[in-house]
């Protein structure tokens, strides 16, 4: 019975951490998650871009606000759109989303499920990106994530 209570109070404290991560630690988190798959397959890391942060920041926003979930918003706007208006010319670009429900831990979740999509695990695996920046935003008990990833021009 002891081990019973044990294993609820750490799922509970997994829930109750994951459900109250900020902004921010669940940003640096997805950030540090992808960069730990990128060397365990002898790839470079990602530096992080905070202008591309802030760009995917805006479009997890946009979807958790206006209750879609797309790479375009329902507006048009795609993502070689949004790095046009955020001034961020590239040779190439990718993007990963995520909308995942906050019971356990989000970031590994929505790794996890990128890793599992080919196109999702292209991005992460490419040694032809060398930025990225994560954006995170909370709806209700919904984390959604955007990640761009980029080489400059």
């Amino acid at each position: 019975m002891g081990t019973l209570v044990t294993l609820a109070a750490m799922l509970i404290a997994v829930a109750s951490a994951a459900t109250s991560a900020t902004r921010v630690e669940l940003e640096r988190a997805v950030v540090t998650a992808v960069n730990q798959v990128r060397h365990e397959h002898g790839l470079a890391p990602l530096a992080e871009d905070s202008a591309l942060a802030d760009i995917a920041r805006r479009h997890s926003c946009t979807m958790a606000e206006r209750g879609f979930f797309e790479h375009t918003d329902p507006g048009g706007i795609s993502m070689a759109q949004r790095l046009a208006e955020g001034r961020k010319p590239y040779l190439a670009a990718g993007e990963n989303i995520a909308r995942i429900e906050t019971s356990g831990d989000a970031v590994a979740r929505a790794v996890e499920s990128w890793m599992k999509s080919p196109g999702h695990r292209e991005n992460i695996l490419s040694p032809r990106f060398t930025l990225t920046g994560v954006g995170a935003c909370r709806s209700g008990r919904a984390v959604y994530f955007t990640q761009l990833f980029l080489r400059p021009r």
